[in-house]
């Protein structure tokens, strides 16, 4: 992982802060706004015997789509409206994906990040809430988080966390 301190995303729009290749915050520069803090704690490895964590990932832009591409996700489709970023551990580690898409608030923004996880992990995102309702959270300046997955999550008051157990068939 990179020891330097970054940003993942486009930066003239919402992008996450990241240092030593971890996420300490999220930035919605498009409309002028301070980051907000959006910590990742460090991936717990469930499995026996512990994996070695990735040193090194490799990132890079996901190829424009044509304007009718949406991706879904909880069963609701996201209309794809810019760039795309990836980033993905050489080895045991987590990924991101970073997508651009349209918001269904006028004048607000809005990304698609989808986390990666290896199999057998306990994996947790923090950040201070202002408010909840189910699985939105108002955050500072007006930032707006919505937890989506396929995998159960639980909030307890400071950090949203989910376990990965063994694939199917495994």
């Amino acid at each position: 992982m990179s020891t330097s301190a970054g940003h993942f995303g486009e930066y003239n729009h919402i992008y996450l802060i990241t240092k030593n290749g971890f996420i300490t915050g999220v930035c919605d520069r498009a409309h002028g706004k301070p980051a907000v803090g959006f910590f990742e704690e460090p991936m717990m490895d469930l499995a026996e015997p512990l994996r070695e964590p990735a040193r090194f990932s490799f990132a890079g832009p996901i190829t424009p789509p044509d304007q009718e591409q949406s991706i879904a996700v909880g069963g609701q489709a996201f209309p794809v409206t810019g760039q795309g970023h990836s980033t993905h551990p050489m080895g045991f580690g987590r990924g991101l994906v970073y997508q651009v898409v349209a918001s269904d608030r006028p004048g607000y923004s809005a990304v698609l990040l989808t986390i990666e996880l290896p199999e057998r992990v306990r994996y947790s995102l923090r950040w201070v809430s202002e408010g909840q309702a189910g699985n939105a959270f108002q955050l500072q300046h007006g930032v707006r988080v919505t937890v989506m997955g396929d995998l159960p999550w639980f909030w307890d008051g400071s950090a949203c966390t989910v376990e990965t157990g063994i694939p199917k068939g495994a």
